[in-house]
């Protein structure tokens, strides 16, 4: 069963329809910064921070499809927090020093492109559906990443396409936090 099984794996024809992509993104993230009064009660103040990044983008699929496979590999650099609103406890101590510099994440997204309207050869109107997770982390706190994102895509020429898209994203490490992204990307798209 195994050489059956082997003998398909090897005489499958080989594919070549995709594509080869780089990205960049920017956008805002939730974080939180704590702070304690004197007596060690802690409070919490929610901040919408800075992030941005590139990578690369694959394709899987033939550029006349309307639905592709889609994997981004990139880095995402989140911005700290700043100084928290301490909401008029006067006290207040905040420990920032452990995060002075921005957070350096790579994070591994796979999922699918939709196409909605418009001819995938020329301009086109699309929704991205991703997941994944941030895979290498300074202080080894991976999380799990959801992303829903509409934009568009334009074909430059017969193998040359640009992209761009907004996008909503949900971090998971035992707590929800949420993200908006701007991405501009281009494509070399083969088949």
């Amino acid at each position: 069963m195994q050489s059956l099984i082997l003998l398909a794996v090897l005489s499958s024809n080989e594919t070549l329809a995709g594509g080869l992509g780089v990205v960049g993104t920017g956008g805002l993230h939730d974080a939180k910064a704590y702070y304690y009064n004197t007596s060690g009660q802690q409070g919490i103040d929610s901040q919408s921070r800075p992030n941005y990044g590139g990578g690369l983008e694959v394709l899987l699929g033939d550029r006349d499809d309307r639905v592709l496979g889609l994997s981004r590999f990139y880095l995402n650099y989140d911005l700290p927090v700043t100084e928290p609103d301490t909401q008029g406890v006067t006290d207040a101590i905040y420990p920032l020093a452990h995060e002075e510099s921005a957070r350096r994440d790579a994070l591994v997204m796979m999922g699918v492109q939709w196409g909605l309207w418009g001819d995938p050869n020329a301009f086109q109107v699309i929704v991205n559906t991703l997941g994944g997770s941030a895979v290498a982390t300074p202080d080894n706190l991976e999380y799990l990443q959801l992303e829903v994102g509409a934009g568009v895509t334009y074909m430059l020429s017969e193998a040359l396409q640009v992209t761009g898209s907004v996008s909503f994203d949900a971090r998971y490490r035992k707590d929800i936090f949420f993200s908006e992204n701007a991405w501009v990307g281009v494509r070399y798209l083969f088949d």
